[in-house]
């Protein structure tokens, strides 16, 4: 069995880091990110199509067909985008309201102990029990746990050593009984 020593790792978050971190224009842009570039393109271009078809018809004669088809078509995709954006705005709006809880904060420390990690923002703390995360994402960006409560830590925050060494030591106690999570 893998042991720790109780650890702390001071974290240094900084709003505007954040930011670059959540709201990066390619994830946080409505019409370029990476989950709005395709349903934008099908709306636009049904749309293109539904006004081409509607210019047409002054001249010739369009067959009711057409406009069965590409009305709920255009439609699909113009609701489907409007669903996406939506959700993307509430997406930056929980994060802007998170970072306007956490700016007040000046001090940010992880305490890693053989049954839990903790989570210290000046005096409030927020304890996590190994056992008791049911819910864990690591990328190369940041962290994030959920159990009990939620954690987030961003690697902008910490140097990559700390960073490395946090993965690993999350990688071995959640896998001791809880791969299914990782």
């Amino acid at each position: 069995m893998y042991r720790i020593m109780n650890r702390e790792i001071i974290l240094s978050v900084k709003r505007n880091e954040m930011e670059k971190l959540f709201l990066s224009k390619s994830e946080g842009n409505y019409f370029t990110s990476e989950i709005l570039i395709e349903p934008f393109r099908y709306s636009v271009i049904c749309i293109i199509i539904l006004i081409g078809v509607i210019s047409l018809d002054q001249f010739f004669k369009i067959p009711t067909f057409c406009y069965i088809v590409i009305v709920p078509v255009t439609a699909y995709f113009v609701y489907q985008y409007y669903f996406m954006v939506k959700g993307l705005y509430n997406h930056k709006k929980s994060i802007k309201d998170w970072l306007d809880y956490v700016e007040p904060f000046t001090n940010f420390k992880v305490n890693m102990s053989e049954n839990s990690i903790a989570l210290t923002m000046d005096e409030q703390v927020t304890i996590q029990k190994w056992s008791s995360i049911t819910y864990c994402k690591m990328d190369d960006k940041r962290i994030t746990l959920k159990g009990e409560s939620q954690v987030f830590l961003p690697a902008v925050s910490m140097t990559g050593d700390e960073f490395q060494f946090l993965k690993e030591i999350i990688t071995r106690k959640l896998g001791e009984g809880g791969e299914d999570i990782l």
